[in-house]
């Protein structure tokens, strides 16, 4: 997946197209298969973000 892409559209989107979006991803993560498949993630995730900083995302469960 181009994040650098989904970023760039994310910044033209209207305020409807992104509560859309918000509410798409929310039903998304509230599945219970996919926390299941969260909680089996390594402990954190390291990427390098567009504008050279890195983040790290921690899983628990």
């Amino acid at each position: 997946m181009d994040i650098t892409a989904i970023y760039e559209a994310l910044e033209d989107a209207s305020l409807f197209e992104l509560y859309r979006l918000h509410s798409a991803i929310g039903l998304c993560l509230d599945d219970p298969q996919k926390i299941n498949e969260i909680k089996r993630l390594p402990a954190y995730l390291s990427t390098e973000q567009p504008n050279g900083v890195w983040a790290t995302h921690y899983c628990t469960g």
